[in-house]
C-alpha cells in the first residue's frame, strides 16, 4: 500500500502482485520464506553454533558443532563445506574469542581453510603489558571453488596468559558461503 498526498487530496494504491519487464511476477499477499525468494546465488549456506566452543590453548583447532540455519544445496555437512557447484564464493567467518577462566590473551586467530590447509587468517594482537579480555574476529573473502573436491572448515587459535584453553563464544560463532559467479 502506497500512498501520495497533493494539495489536499490523498490518494492509495493497493497492489497484490507486480509484474517484471520480463514477465515475471511478485505475489504480495504471501508472506516471503527462503524457499520462495529466487535464489541465483546458491549453493549458499549458514551455520552457527549456540553453545560456547572451547579448544586447547597455543592449538590451531578445527570448529565443530555448527548447526546449519540453512543449506541450499546439501553441501555443508560435519562442519565443512564442499560446494558441488565450481565459482567464486564469498564466504564469512565470524566469532568472539576469549580464555575460559583467564580472561589475559596474548592473541587469538581465526582461520578459514581450504583443503585442509590456512588459506585466510583474521587475528588480534595483544601483549604482556596490554592484554585483551575479549577478542571480536570477522573476515570475508572471494574463494575460488572447483564444485568437486574443494572443501572449507573454520578454524581458530589463542594463545592465552599461562595455559587456559581457549573458548569461542556462543552465538557469536558464524560460518556461511555463498556462489556469486564463475
Amino acid at each position: 500500500e502506497q500512498w501520495w498526498k497533493v494539495g489536499d487530496i490523498v490518494s492509495t494504491i493497493k497492489v497484490d502482485t507486480v509484474q517484471s519487464r520480463g514477465g515475471g511476477a511478485v505475489d504480495f499477499t504471501q508472506a516471503p520464506t527462503v524457499n520462495s525468494i529466487p535464489q541465483t546465488n546458491k549453493p549458499a549456506f549458514q551455520a552457527r553454533r549456540s553453545s560456547n566452543f572451547d579448544f586447547s590453548d597455543n592449538t590451531v583447532t578445527k570448529v565443530t558443532g555448527l548447526t546449519e540455519d540453512f543449506d541450499t544445496d546439501n553441501n555443508f555437512a560435519s562442519d565443512t563445506f564442499t560446494p558441488t557447484t565450481a565459482g567464486k564464493y564469498c564466504v564469512t567467518i565470524t566469532a568472539s574469542m576469549q580464555g575460559v577462566t583467564n580472561y589475559d590473551m596474548y592473541n587469538g586467530d581465526l582461520y578459514l581453510f581450504k583443503n585442509g590447509s590456512q588459506h585466510i587468517k583474521i587475528g588480534a594482537q595483544g601483549n604482556a603489558s596490554s592484554r585483551t579480555h575479549r577478542y571480536a574476529l570477522s573476515q570475508t573473502a572471494i574463494v575460488d571453488m572447483n564444485g568437486s573436491s574443494d572443501y572449507l572448515t573454520m578454524h581458530c587459535y589463542l594463545n592465552n596468559v599461562g595455559s587456559d584453553n581457549g573458548r569461542l563464544v556462543a552465538e557469536s560463532i558464524s560460518f556461511s558461503a555463498f556462489r556469486i559467479g564463475t
